[in-house]
């Protein structure tokens, strides 16, 4: 699992090379932190790692997610920097796997595309998404109900 998850975090970062080179400010890949492209911000980076962990750690996720979905810590603040990934990965794994139900897998290279621009998420969203809310409150709100009725 962790092989899965590591790698994706390098495969990100390799393809954000070849594919968005022209998006980037400068030829720099690290961050001066040695975490995650300098140009993909730090919650993508863990959610698309988290998106390819062998299902039955998602599955664990989603339950642990869905138990203590009263607990989270607000969109704004996972989705607009808070460090905190450790605590968040059950999170951005439910958060992601709900936007990708409602708008399709395209969603992910957009979000990634246009955060490189260094649009904010309720940006991406407003200019992008069809079936749900763009501003970050009302889209934990539906979440939280889509969460809840999970099984």
């Amino acid at each position: 699992n962790i092989i899965s998850h590591e790698g994706a975090h390098l495969l990100l970062i390799a393809y954000s090379k070849e594919n968005w080179k022209h998006l980037f400010k400068s030829d720099s890949t690290l961050k001066n932190d040695n975490y995650g492209h300098q140009n993909i911000p730090d919650w993508i980076d863990e959610a698309i790692a988290i998106l390819c962990e062998h299902p039955d750690i998602k599955q664990s996720r989603r339950v642990v997610m869905r138990d203590s979905i009263e607990k989270r810590v607000s969109l704004s603040k996972v989705l607009t920097g808070y460090r905190e990934f450790r605590l968040l990965y059950n999170e951005l794994l439910s958060i992601m796997e709900f936007i990708i139900e409602k708008e399709g897998n395209e969603i992910v290279n957009t979000i990634v595309e246009e955060s490189i621009k260094k649009k904010t998420m309720e940006e991406i969203l407003k200019e992008n998404a069809k079936h749900i809310p763009y501003q970050l409150d009302e889209l934990e709100k539906v979440w939280v109900e889509w969460v809840k009725a999970q099984k």
